[in-house]
């Protein structure tokens, strides 16, 4: 029997691997990522081969270098008896150790080669690295380049798959499973690339059931781009036979994940191109029978139920007949307790008729479900198709709904379906939203009152016009929007009587003042002093406006604005309150510099 020393066959085992990957490389600067990669190097890496030197060899190596030692081992030099189960376990102990070594140099070589790909600069030269990398002979050098691959992808970058796609579609049909199952998922993201040919063809003799199944996955999602309206390429109705034939497979199987994949498979080869309707049909009254197993867990069904209602939307080819065979499927589970049933049935219905989907789940009050995905669908549909009934469910959403995307939805539907109903309801939502004050209350009530208003513009009823100017008046007011505050209480004040006049007189004195207007304030007492002492609504306005605004510069402006204003004798109310007036305004502004009455008077 040979002897062995294994301490020397460990070392010159990594000692190999370590020279290897750094074939042409000279330092461990390469390793450490200090070496800058110069262009003539990158067109020296196919001769060097410095990433394709495989595992095989290195283990062949290490292992004849271990044959050729005729050290002892440390059990002969310590015992003078070998007994074959000590010799055994020093054995296999030492083969884990070299195993071990060997694993971490191999990370090494990996690691380099990381090292040395993002030293790289440009996507040329990081493409010409991958290229050399996919039809290295060194299984782990092959995965390396298709998780890079995969990185590229996701970088937001566009992969060049031109150049890429033939060394990938050349993976598919590796001796390594690994690769072709690790080649098989990238294809599914790279659909520009037309692999079709290639992966139908390993499907068929294909004998790793993993890799089976992400062979037909992949087929899935490349025939499902091929049909779409971006595509460069078709596959032949060959290929998409076969593969809704293995798919329907898939979807007999008893195991859920399988199952699935098969009914995945089958939406996305028949959701856009159309094969001879009774043979699609079938693949579709499959997916209806096996809906209805009695061995289908809640889960699975929740997930079929969403494939089944994406073949009902607009895109699909089939949409008719998958209508005609999931419609009642749809309508039953909607009496499920289960959510997650419950929301892909909804789904399903609206994309069978929008219209009726939405009625019917309005009707039996899916609006109040728990179910997010349910509510945010019928808020989105209320936009188009709510009537003035459905303003009482949108508002219960847009002020108690837990996600405050869907409050906001329900608001946005209200000011939609406000556009349909006629004024008097519009003036009813108006009232009612106007005494809850919040913000988003008074944008809906201006919007229904402007509605409302324009509703009304041709309407010889001039008693709801007055009513909709006195409520624009109010909101404006309390949104702060003065200016159109005081656009419609100037038009009461024209149109009203003798009583009304001196109340719409002093709310529009009051939008006034807080609007900074002072002169136009100052216009209003003027003409009013012209005809008789200041009145009370009027003392009490100007009252509120200096007890309650504490910003120095405007009461200084607004007390300024009002010695200014000119009057016959005998108004002694308006001289007294002016009198408090000031002292206020003086006390507020400390520095203040008064004018002095312009009518001389102290």
């Amino acid at each position: 029997m040979a002897k062995f020393n294994f301490s020397k066959v460990i070392l010159a085992g990594l000692g190999l691997l370590l020279n290897l990957s750094a074939v042409s490389l000279g330092t461990d600067e390469w390793l450490n990522g200090q070496h800058q990669i110069t262009n003539a190097e990158v067109s020296a890496w196919p001769d060097a081969n410095i990433h394709t030197v495989p595992a095989e060899g290195i283990i062949l190596e290490v292992m004849s270098a271990a044959d050729n030692s005729s050290a002892k081992t440390p059990v002969e030099e310590t015992s003078g008896e070998e007994t074959p189960g000590r010799r055994l376990a020093e054995l296999e102990k030492r083969i884990a150790d070299l195993e071990a070594a060997l694993a971490a140099a191999q990370q090494r070589y990996l690691d380099a080669l990381d090292r040395i790909y993002a030293g790289l600069a440009g996507d040329d030269s990081r493409l010409a690295f991958l290229l050399e990398c996919l039809a290295s002979q060194q299984d782990d050098v092959k995965l390396w380049s298709l998780n890079k691959v995969d990185a590229w992808r996701n970088s937001g970058t566009d992969v060049p798959v031109e150049a890429l796609g033939e060394p990938l579609k050349s993976l598919v049909c590796d001796r390594n499973g690994q690769i072709r199952l690790a080649t098989s998922r990238l294809l599914a993201l790279l659909v520009k690339i037309d692999s079709s040919q290639k992966l139908i063809e390993q499907f068929r003799c294909e004998s790793d059931p993993a890799v089976r199944i992400e062979l037909l996955a992949a087929i899935g999602q490349v025939g499902g781009y091929a049909s779409s309206a971006g595509s460069s390429y078709n596959i032949s109705p060959e290929i998409r036979i076969e593969a809704l034939d293995a798919a329907s497979v898939y979807l007999d199987s008893n195991e859920p994940e399988k199952s699935l994949i098969g009914a995945e498979v089958i939406r996305k080869l028949l959701l856009k191109d159309g094969l001879d309707e009774k043979l699609g049909r079938a693949y579709f009254e499959l997916l209806a029978k096996r809906y209805q197993r009695q061995d289908n867990t809640v889960e699975y069904r929740a997930k079929l139920l969403d494939e089944m209602s994406r073949l009902c939307g607009n895109d699909s080819y089939y949409r008719a007949v998958a209508t005609e065979l999931f419609d009642d499927i749809f309508v039953s589970a909607l009496g499920e307790v289960h959510k997650t049933l419950v929301e892909a049935a909804a789904v399903g219905l609206i994309n069978i008729d929008p219209v009726s989907g939405y009625k019917l789940l309005v009707e039996r009050g899916f609006w109040d479900t728990k179910s997010e995905i349910i509510q945010r669908n019928l808020v989105d549909l209320a936009a188009s198709y709510g009537e003035a009934s459905d303003m009482e469910w949108l508002n219960h959403l847009r002020m108690n709904a837990a996600s405050m995307e869907i409050r906001k939805n329900a608001a946005g539907g209200m000011l939609k379906v406000f556009q349909k109903c006629p004024a008097p309801v519009l003036m009813s939502w108006a009232k009612r939203l106007s005494a809850e004050g919040t913000e988003q209350d008074l944008v809906l009530v201006r919007n229904a009152l402007e509605l409302a208003e324009k509703k009304t513009s041709e309407s010889p009823s001039s008693d709801l016009k007055k009513q909709i100017t006195i409520e624009l008046a109010v909101a404006y007011k309390q949104s702060k929007d003065y200016e159109q505050a005081a656009r419609y209480l100037g038009s009461l004040v024209e149109q009203a009587d003798a009583n009304e006049k001196k109340l719409y007189a002093a709310d529009l004195l009051d939008v006034y003042l807080h609007g900074g207007k002072f002169g136009a304030a100052a216009d209003m007492l003027t003409a009013q002093l012209a005809g008789g002492d200041i009145d009370e609504a009027t003392s009490s306005v100007i009252d509120a406006y200096f007890n309650t605004v504490q910003d120095a510069g405007r009461i200084s402006a607004a007390a300024a604005k009002l010695q200014s204003v000119k009057y016959p004798p005998k108004r002694p109310i308006w001289e007294k309150r002016l009198a408090d007036w000031t002292q206020t305004a003086a006390a507020i502004v400390s520095d203040a510099n008064l004018p002095v009455d312009v009518n001389g008077r102290d």
